[in-house]
């Protein structure tokens, strides 16, 4: 096989000849995974049509995640494509064949986090991203090429814009929210999505009660009157599980699928009229939305080893509300490399053994795994430290000036168990330099 085996096939149209990459940006259809996904929904509609010896709503279960199955791989199909455009249509062909799910996820991690120029930077590509957006998406044929009476014919007030440029700019904006919102389900659901593309590695749950289990108190059962799916999935290389409403996943999914349908259709029109040089097309302009926004209708739940999505109701919402999210311990801290690690016995006061009184506020987890997002408190008195510990001090002051710490572990020598709660959302340390003998030092951090 040539290295270049592309270049040995002919690819024409019925009036020109194509480059392979225009054959594939033209033969690619995105409508026919979109029209599957109709498609499995319809299906889904009539039920069961097999006998399956009483197991209907498991399998009804399984048909509804294997919607989601083909929503992600939809959305990974949108954001391949994308990416290949953003790096240059020129080499579609290799960008798409070179474009991996990791890089998806490191895209839409970047973007979310504001940080999409450094996206750019690490592939070469100079241009400024809302840039990059406007031209892929047409915008700037309008306010580079659109004649006059083209731009007479736009309603400007229908679209709450003042101006032909208020007009680009604001649908720029809504465009990028979109696909921050594909990028934020895309995230959310990645560990669920592998569960069932490596292994199949999920189990239907249709008897539905949880026990919610607090420290010091009683468990406390709650019903559910909903079907589950529940994903067998890994978080650096762990396994736990994630509990989620199959018909939330399944409104989410569809939700999704719309609007990577609407992206993508436009997107590739885009690249269509580009190849064909097409002087008309359409470009999408977006106004304001005058809906609210619903209140939050679900709620995660968690512990060390799983997470569940569960409906707001009123007596989950009193739990939750009772539950402590903080935990004020007596500690040691040592170092080992970038990790931090928290010795403890959970006493509430402190020792000569455990000199500096931390407390863990605990905010949330990380998407649906279930490590956590914490901050951290310390409080301690300086002539009640040992020279160790000092040391220890002096170490994590350095170190937060450099790297900084990127893990976190909690060693309970009272229960005998050590937890990994990762890297704190923020950090913060007093300069050693400025605590005396005789001072109260402490330090809060907030997300």
């Amino acid at each position: 096989m040539t290295e270049d085996f592309l270049g040995s096939i002919e690819f024409s149209s019925e009036s020109d000849d194509r480059t392979p990459e225009e054959f594939i940006d033209l033969a690619h259809d995105p409508d026919i995974l979109y029209y599957h996904i109709q498609d499995s929904k319809q299906k889904l509609n009539r039920g069961v049509e097999v006998d399956t010896d009483g197991k209907d709503d498991e399998v009804l279960v399984h048909s509804k995640v294997e919607i989601f199955q083909s929503v992600m791989q939809y959305v990974e199909a949108f954001s391949i494509y994308y990416l290949a455009y953003i790096k240059g249509r020129e080499d579609l062909v290799k960008y798409l064949i070179s474009t991996y799910p990791s890089e998806v996820k490191t895209f839409y991690t970047k973007l979310n986090a504001g940080e999409v120029a450094e996206y750019l930077g690490d592939h070469d590509i100079e241009a400024d991203y809302r840039d990059l957006l406007e031209s892929l998406f047409g915008y700037r044929f309008i306010t580079e090429d659109a004649d006059e009476e083209q731009l007479e014919q736009i309603d400007l007030d229908e679209l709450s814009a003042d101006s032909i440029e208020d007009l680009v700019e604001q649908s720029a904006e809504i465009l990028d929210g979109q696909i921050q919102d594909i990028g934020n389900f895309y995230l959310e659901f990645e560990n669920a999505y592998n569960a069932v593309k490596h292994g199949n590695r999920i189990i239907p749950q249709t008897d539905n009660k949880f026990q919610i289990s607090r420290d010091g108190e009683e468990d406390v059962d709650v019903a559910v009157d909903l079907d589950f799916a529940l994903f067998l999935c890994k978080h650096e290389g762990k396994a736990y599980l994630t509990g989620i409403p199959v018909d939330h996943l399944l409104e989410h999914s569809l939700d999704i699928a719309e609007r990577v349908h609407d992206l993508f259709t436009y997107l590739r029109r885009i690249a269509k009229a580009a190849i064909e040089e097409e002087r008309e097309f359409s470009v999408p302009f977006y106004g304001p939305s005058d809906g609210e926004e619903s209140p939050q209708r679900w709620v995660k739940v968690w512990n060390p080893h799983s997470v569940l999505i569960l409906p707001r109701t009123e007596e989950i919402a009193e739990l939750l509300a009772e539950s402590t999210s903080e935990r004020t311990v007596a500690s040691r801290l040592s170092l080992d490399g970038r990790t931090l690690q928290i010795i403890t016995e959970n006493e509430d006061s402190i020792s000569p053994e455990y000199p500096v009184m931390v407390t863990l506020a605990q905010q949330g987890v990380q998407g649906l795994s279930p490590q956590p997002l914490f901050g951290l408190n310390f409080t301690f008195t300086l002539n009640e430290i040992d020279v160790q510990q000092y040391y220890e001090l002096l170490e994590l002051e350095d170190l937060q000036q450099g790297e900084g710490v990127d893990n976190t572990e909690l060693h309970d020598k009272d229960r005998g168990e050590e937890f990994e709660v990762g890297s704190p959302t923020s950090f913060n340390i007093p300069p050693m330099t400025r605590l005396n003998g005789s001072s109260l030092n402490s330090c809060t951090t907030f997300s």
